[in-house]
């Protein structure tokens, strides 16, 4: 693509059960694309058993010539999770009882002896164990580093939770940029002249051909550089001399389209999360009554959803939101739009606000002391969320932090959930979400999602223009 050369990696994909067709890997999609937008490409995808000699032949040669390894798969409990053993081997490593590994083997229901014996706490020798910010569970399992080799595990789920947790691992030192252009045409009339585009941007610009079937178009070009103004030049001239009229412009529909698709699409799945986080809060205000109860809003669009739902269960039992404690805890620097949503949200629905500011933990314990009857918050946390996999909608408050019910309505609600309700509901939402912000936190480490760039612009399209639920928090740091 260019002189400039960019981190590369090998990802080796260890299961017998996907080399038997059993299973459809879809952790290569994944990883490949995510260490591409870091600036790392992938140069290759292994599949292999769950072998431990072809598992150390396979990690031994790759880490040699690639900058990251990357392996998923074999890391669990039982005879065929053999991935640490094989990485061992192929590094000439003693296995080892890792202490920090029987401590959350512990913690996860295993007493001592199971702990130490199991195969997940056996790990090659100096290697390094990562939980996450703060040493803290932040998902199934950690990331074990060896050198330039990363175990992952291998269900898709906990891969994308571990390296969402642990991308600063992967930084390439170069940016790649992208562009997409769609043709209503075949492959086989661009050919010509698109092998005479490429061939006078060779070294500089890479174009990649795909026939899709869709409505829309037939044919995709992918076109790749890490120089931003040869990238323009090469997209400009494609778009001149490369068929126009066959070209589709989809931008102008998506945008057109989109707020008609969420105000109509009703999933049956989606029907059924409504239902069950309506049920949760009619239980709640079974059991406690308005004074036992309040709720958590930041202004975001999580926790005004769930402010909505507690206003539509409340008014249907003839009971007033306006009688609820809304606690607002601000721990760092917001946004001026958050502040003047907030307000405005207080003013159309007369809440009443509780303002605190400061350490979590400290600010919960003078509220409670300050509301003793308090015994119930309502969250909008989801399980998305950091540290929250591990949840259920009903969980009690740490050991050491003042003791409240934390209750979680629409804790399994996904990115597309929460705006299809927002859509169907006409629920009013922080202006920041139309200007290319997907999730809000402080301002000091909360961005514009690259996902939502208008490729060639500094602009950005509306957060409910997000196509890959997982990219919602690539704006936060």
């Amino acid at each position: 693509m260019t002189n400039q050369i960019s981190p590369s990696a090998a990802l080796v994909i260890i299961g017998d059960e996907i080399l038997k067709g059993r299973v459809q890997d879809s952790n290569s999609v994944y990883l490949t694309n995510q260490l591409f937008k870091r600036g790392i490409r992938t140069h290759r995808i292994l599949t292999i058993p769950d072998v431990i000699d072809v598992i150390a032949d396979s990690v031994k040669e790759l880490a040699t010539q690639y900058d990251y390894v990357i392996t998923t798969g074999g890391v669990g409990p039982t005879h065929d999770d053999v991935t640490f053993a094989g990485v061992g081997k192929g590094m000439q490593r003693d296995m080892c009882t890792d202490s920090r590994l029987v401590e959350y083997l512990r913690n996860v229901g295993l007493n001592d002896t199971q702990a130490r014996e199991s195969r997940m706490a056996n790990i090659p020798k100096g290697s390094e164990v990562y939980f996450g910010a703060n040493n803290l569970l932040v998902s199934w399992f950690p990331l074990i580093k060896l050198n330039n080799i990363f175990v992952f595990p291998g269900i898709p789920e906990y891969v994308k939770k571990v390296f969402e947790e642990c991308k600063d691992y992967f930084k390439g030192n170069i940016e790649f940029f992208c562009k997409e252009i769609y043709f209503n045409s075949y492959e086989l009339l661009l050919a010509e002249k698109l092998q005479e585009i490429q061939n006078k941007w060779e070294g500089k610009v890479e174009i990649g051909s795909y026939p899709v079937k869709c409505e829309e178009y037939i044919t995709k070009l992918t076109i790749d550089s890490v120089n931003k103004d040869c990238l323009q030049k090469c997209v400009t001239e494609i778009q001149t001399n490369l068929f126009p009229e066959y070209q589709v412009r989809l931008e102008n529909k998506i945008e057109s389209k989109s707020k008609e698709i969420f105000q109509t699409e009703k999933l049956k799945l989606f029907d059924i999360k409504l239902k069950e986080a309506i049920k949760v809060i009619q239980n709640i205000c079974v059991i406690y009554s308005d004074e036992e109860f309040c709720i958590a809003f930041n202004g975001g669009k999580d926790c005004t959803v769930l402010l909505y739902l507690v206003k539509i269960v409340m008014t249907q039992s003839g009971r007033k939101l306006s009688n609820i404690i809304i606690l607002n805890i601000n721990t760092g620097e917001t946004f001026p739009e958050i502040e003047e949503f907030i307000e405005q949200t207080k003013k159309d629905n007369k809440l009443n606000i509780v303002l605190l500011q400061g350490n979590m933990k400290k600010v919960l314990t003078e509220f409670r002391d300050k509301y003793p009857n308090i015994r119930a918050i309502l969250m909008g946390t989801r399980n998305i969320d950091p540290h929250s996999d591990r949840l259920h909608t009903f969980q009690s408050t740490d050991r050491d932090w003042p003791n409240f019910m934390r209750v979680m309505p629409i804790l399994t609600w996904s990115y597309r959930d929460i705006w299809t309700f927002i859509w169907e509901h006409k629920v009013p939402y922080c202006t920041l979400y139309d200007q290319g912000y997907t999730s809000l936190g402080e301002r000091g480490t909360t961005f514009k999602n690259p996902a939502l760039r208008i490729p060639g612009t500094d602009e950005y399209r509306a957060a409910y223009l997000l196509e890959e639920d997982e990219t919602e928090r690539d704006g936060r740091k």
